[in-house]
């Protein structure tokens, strides 16, 4: 998926890359999306139910990993899985990095949690519907450059000290997208990357203390 860096896109966007042979596994992964879609707006068109549908279309889903908090057995490598692994690599070092580039629409994994509960309502939120799910959108985020300047702003002496060494890297892929609707018909904003990304990376840091995955209070 390559999209226009200057177009808004809105619910109303379909990606149409839906053809394979398809060159990485992340351009699979973005046509199955499409896919599941589309077929979900045939099945309501083509067979008319009688419960309504609610499509929530995140972006990055990031965030601390709540299971870790009771853990006594989490460690770094706990937390460094997936995309969590990838989002941190500009934190950390060159062994976490992505083999391709995410775009740069993150979202906070409990704002998605949010989401899906609130959708379940329908005195509040219209049947039939679709939103996006992503915070600092219109323009979304620069994964290398935001990820370091929140590390620099909130763990200054770790950097110093080098245990968080911003050494890695993470590709990124202007996409901008709107979000309003959701805030506006959900009634609450998205927690901002660097909120969400300051909380990443705090509980990666005490997990490398061996103090668990709880924040400090």
């Amino acid at each position: 998926m390559n999209p226009d860096s200057e177009t808004l896109y809105t619910v109303t966007n379909i990606n149409t890359e839906t053809t394979p042979p398809f060159t990485t596994a992340m351009q699979a992964y973005w046509a199955s999306k499409a896919l599941a879609r589309a077929a979900m707006q045939s099945f309501i068109t083509n067979h008319r139910p009688a419960f309504d549908t609610i499509t929530l279309l995140p972006g990055v889903v990031i965030g601390p990993d709540d299971r870790l908090t009771d853990d006594p057995t989490a460690t770094p490598p706990s937390l460094l899985q997936g995309t969590r692994a990838a989002v941190l690599a500009p934190a950390l070092t060159p062994s976490l990095n992505s083999p391709f580039p995410y775009v740069g629409v993150p979202v906070h994994v409990a704002d998605v949690a949010r989401a899906h509960i609130d959708a379940v309502d329908s005195d509040r939120i219209p049947g039939n519907t679709e939103y996006i799910l992503s915070s600092d959108a219109p323009e979304g985020v620069v994964w290398d450059r935001d990820a370091r300047a929140v590390a620099r702003k909130y763990f200054a002496g770790e950097v110093e000290a080098g245990v968080l060494p911003l050494e890695g890297s993470l590709g990124h892929v202007k996409w901008r997208v709107d979000a309003r609707s959701a805030e506006r018909v959900f009634g609450w904003r998205f927690v901002g990357f660097e909120e969400t990304f300051r909380l990443l990376l705090g509980q990666y840091l005490r997990l490398i203390k061996g103090g668990g995955g709880a924040e400090l209070s």
